[in-house]
């Protein structure tokens, strides 16, 4: 029998100071904003929907609708998977728009070939969706999809809270400054000065909004659907601007969405006579997001995956404000009007994470509706539906590199806010429908084919990535 070497003391002890002090020294780095991913060669999984491919459209089988790189494998059916694994629980408590003659979840291999996906990792898990109507289609299919109904959160439901009146518009010296105007006025205004100290952007932000000085139809699409779609199904009202949740419960995942009206501070849209308060997203996520997921009685993890998106209602509030001002609405957007943006991306971000400390946060990049057919942005009163102005390429593609510039550059970013943007990513979701206007069901709104079905498998990836992570991600 062999006995364990002798090792002096002196030894172990060098051995544990050389551990101790490697240990110390990468969270210095990491907390210095080192990314020990980047800096000694260790990498997650490769996402497919960050790499270069192309959205393949089906309107016969609804899970051919796919990303596809152009080098590497597709990426999993993980709605497909969910879906199978919370009917083999708990059937569908009504008709499902992926239910066909084939009933492809009972076959032993999932409908791309491959092996079923394990998806127990989405047991008991929250998603929270804070974003425009589009964001709200997303849900609603979602819930088509697996047979289950939306349910809206009115005043009064069991997860709202009490019924909020009116918020009242920030006083300009504590909004970050739009127009030239407004920057002129704070940079001449030391009180002004003092309150914006006080927010989330410091003084080098200020001067990042300067400007630099001036040198002498009807749908062609067509809507995958098994199910009726007269909106019986669903709880309460599916089209409107309260809190609305899917749940699925066979694998009791709940996905979370709260309505926002763009980043503006200045109370814009409470003209709407369907304005519901409050108005800035910060008081949407502390007045309404976080007791939504606390009267739900979600996981103390609550929400594990969080997406925060905003571009269309704000890129719509600058056409009202330039037709108001007999300004060209064509044209592209100012550079104070993108710097303005990339800023309170930043803030909107910062303000989630002291909200939810803990969850993963991801900025959601917005889709390209390039059609104008009717609308009701330019009217407060519904009733009258002129034609809403076509967006254009030339304010949306900006809005998506301030938003990229906003999580990646981060060399004018305080240590406080570099430390929780590092840990902010993309979604593409956007990103991957561009072109994809000719399969929409209005001038706005995505189809369940290829748009609905997409985004639910790329929420599903983006939530096993938040739920499975590593130590060296944080």
């Amino acid at each position: 029998m062999t006995s364990t070497p002798y090792i002096p003391w002196n030894v172990w002890r060098k051995v544990r100071d050389l551990i101790l002090c490697v240990s110390v020294g990468l969270i210095a780095l990491e907390l210095g904003g080192w990314d020990i991913r980047t800096n000694v060669g260790i990498r997650s999984t490769i996402n497919p929907y960050d790499l270069p491919g192309f959205l393949q459209f089906s309107k016969w089988n609804p899970h051919e609708n796919r990303w596809i790189p152009f080098s590497f494998t597709p990426p999993p059916l993980l709605i497909a998977s969910l879906i199978r694994s919370s009917w083999a629980v708990k059937p569908p408590s009504g008709e499902s728009d992926l239910k066909d003659s084939k009933e492809w979840w009972e076959k032993d291999v999932a409908p791309d070939g491959n092996d079923w996906e394990d998806v127990s990792w989405a047991k008991g898990k929250t998603v929270l969706v804070l974003g425009d109507s589009v964001s709200r289609f997303h849900v609603k299919y979602l819930c088509e999809m697996a047979g289950e109904p939306l349910h809206e959160m009115p005043w009064g439901h069991p997860f709202s809270p009490p019924k909020i009146e009116g918020e009242e518009a920030k006083p300009e010296e504590e909004r970050l400054p739009e127009t030239l105007e407004e920057i002129e006025r704070s940079k001449s205004d030391s009180h002004a000065e003092k309150n914006l100290r006080r927010r989330d952007f410091d003084a080098e932000e200020i001067s990042d909004i300067q400007p630099e000085p001036i040198a002498e139809q009807s749908n062609n699409g067509t809507v995958y659907s098994y199910g009726k779609r007269d909106g019986s199904r669903h709880v309460g009202n599916e089209g409107g601007y309260m809190g609305h949740y899917c749940h699925i419960p066979g694998i009791d995942l709940m996905v979370i969405q709260v309505f926002n009206y763009g980043l503006d501070e200045k109370n814009f849209w409470t003209l709407r006579n369907d304005y519901i308060p409050p108005y800035t997203i910060e008081s949407r996520l502390t007045l309404l997001a976080q007791p939504y997921i606390r009267a739900a009685g979600r996981s103390s993890t609550a929400p594990e995956l969080t997406y925060v998106g905003s571009a269309l209602w704000d890129t719509t509030r600058w056409m009202r404000e330039d037709a108001a001002d007999g300004k060209d609405i064509s044209e592209g957007l100012t550079r104070e009007r993108l710097n303005w943006y990339r800023i309170r991306i930043r803030q909107v971000l910062m303000h989630a994470r002291q909200v939810f400390p803990d969850t993963k946060l991801k900025w959601a990049t917005h889709h390209y509706p390039l059609r104008a057919m009717s609308g009701w942005f330019f009217e407060g009163n519904q009733s009258q539906k002129p034609q809403r102005p076509q967006q254009k390429l030339n304010r949306l593609s900006p809005l998506h590199e301030a938003a990229v510039s906003a999580l990646e550059n981060l060399g004018d970013a305080t240590s406080e806010q570099r430390s929780v943007l590092k840990n902010v990513d993309l979604g593409l979701w956007g990103r991957k429908m561009m072109g994809m206007e000719d399969h929409q069901k209005d001038d706005l709104h995505q189809n369940l084919l290829p748009g609905g079905y997409l985004w639910a498998d790329m929420m599903l990836y983006d939530l096993r990535e938040a739920v499975t992570k590593k130590w060296w991600k944080q």
